[in-house]
């Protein structure tokens, strides 16, 4: 009986002794696999659970716009152009307003300017150029050499994209830029505006950005297309009268908020939803 009740204490520990091998090497092995999207695992600068941060945005909880710094920049009548880009890391969600307010200080602080505005950007990989990238431009504020601008994100409005979202497409032909001569005007930028897309806008907004050496950013100019149809083709002219540094690389883009219903213009005797066409997810 004795020896029977040794037996069995000895098999016990040997089981636990197993056991907790067992567990200490799984520990072990656990914390020497690499970080993924799929290791069930918050790590890597993940937000939730393998989503966010380079995994696939966090349904029902977008990941915050990234912002660059605003860039002040001098024009006509001593006023100043503002032109800040704006980058949305998800691909599920868009944003179909984003308020923002533009500040702009003297040296010694004093507030010179201020404005409210308001801006969209569609989800990543869905954008004109730069899928996931989007400049906001305004134009004509009071400032003064030597000022600084600040730009604060206020009210976003999200919208949850489903997988079979089909973006606009709005392509830019003919680009040209020229130095003027004998002309009131120092210089001008053209092209042609074409909606490649099945669906007929009420406004695009066409971007005009002007760089130097480095990729400085040396002007920029913001004008609209109206009524613009399926298949139409619609040419466009900016200007600037204030000389400008010599250009290296001109950027057009083309966007419309495609979020707005009131975007899209009558079609066959209604109102085409763009909305019911490419679900939005409520």
């Amino acid at each position: 009986m004795f020896n029977r009740s040794i037996k069995r204490i000895l098999i016990l520990f040997v089981v636990i002794f197993v056991a907790g091998g067992s567990i200490f090497l799984y520990l072990q092995n656990k914390d020497a696999i690499e970080p993924s999207c799929f290791d069930n695992i918050q790590n890597q600068g993940e937000t939730g659970v393998d989503c966010g941060a380079s995994c696939v945005s966090c349904q029902g909880k977008p990941e915050s716009l990234q912002m660059d710094p605003a860039i002040l920049i001098p024009s006509e009548n001593n006023r100043f152009d503002i032109a800040f880009k704006i980058t949305n890391p998800n691909t599920n969600f868009g944003a179909s307003a984003i308020d923002y307010l533009i500040e702009i200080f003297a040296p010694d602080g004093t507030k010179l300017a201020s404005r409210l505005g308001s801006s969209f950007i569609l989800p990543t990989g869905l954008n004109t150029g730069n899928a996931s990238e989007k400049w906001v431009i305004e134009h004509g504020l009071k400032g003064e050499l030597g000022a600084k601008v600040q730009v604060g994100l206020k009210n976003i409005t999200w919208e949850a994209i489903k997988d079979n979202f089909v973006a606009p497409r709005l392509v830019i032909l003919d680009r040209v830029y020229t130095v003027l001569v004998n002309s009131p005007e120092f210089a001008e930028a053209k092209g042609v505006l074409r909606n490649d897309s099945p669906y007929n806008f009420d406004l695009i907004e066409i971007q005009v950005l002007l760089f130097g050496e480095n990729d400085k950013l040396l002007a920029v100019r913001r004008t609209e297309a109206r009524t613009v149809r399926a298949g139409e083709k619609r040419e466009f002219r900016v200007s600037w009268r204030t000389s400008i540094d010599k250009v290296f690389k001109v950027e057009m883009g083309a966007y419309t908020n495609v979020f707005l219903n009131e975007n899209f213009i009558n079609n066959y005797g209604t109102r085409e939803k763009f909305q019911e066409l490419n679900p939005v997810i409520r």
